[in-house]
């Protein structure tokens, strides 16, 4: 974030969501189930940052159309009723956030205020999104209080939001940029 900005700066942040829940739930004769559910947004934003640097006036006003899937459960149940009854449930998660970069961050300037410490503006960058995919295995006997359960998960970040710097080592200054870099996974 900009620090110089704070003197002649605002910021407006207008946003319009779509949001949606939907469940499923579904017993067989035979004790089986199918269950699900569903919790799509969608986001339309405006906002807008107006700025006054080095005598000029400024305004960054980006639109965006961001897409989140807070929720997302798939699953499927065995069981077994009698005497020795039992449950399996299997089950798929997913979720996909986004986080939309600082106004400030994409400012196009050179903001060198500290001579030794510049900041430089970048008008490109993108929305980070954060794709998290879970798959979840329960074993639930009846019969006894105790269960099994087993996990996976698999997590990705595109276009994630990073600060990076350059050091001159000749002249003692520091160049910071935002920036976005793929390839931030883990299991």
């Amino acid at each position: 974030m900009l620090c110089g900005f704070a003197r002649g700066s605002s910021t407006i942040d207008n946003a319009h969501n779509l949001h949606f829940r939907t469940n499923i739930y579904h017993e067989y004769d035979n004790g089986n189930s199918l269950f699900g559910q569903l919790e799509p947004e969608v986001e339309f934003r405006h906002r807008s940052f107006g700025y006054l640097y080095k005598g000029h006036e400024t305004r960054l006003t980006p639109h965006y159309t961001v897409v989140a899937v807070p929720f997302f459960r798939l699953g499927y149940g065995i069981g077994k009723k009698d005497r020795f009854s039992y449950r399996n449930n299997i089950e798929y998660n997913f979720r996909l956030t986004p986080t939309l970069p600082d106004l400030a961050d994409m400012l196009d300037v050179v903001f060198d205020a500290n001579p030794l410490n510049i900041y430089l503006g970048n008008p490109d960058l993108k929305t980070q999104y954060i794709q998290k995919h879970e798959l979840n295995w329960e074993y639930i006997p009846s019969a006894i209080a105790l269960s099994n359960y087993f996990y996976l998960a698999y997590q990705k970040t595109y276009n994630a939001l990073t600060r990076g710097f350059t050091y001159d080592t000749a002249t003692g200054v520091r160049r910071n940029r935002m920036y976005n870099v793929d390839g931030n996974g883990f299991y």
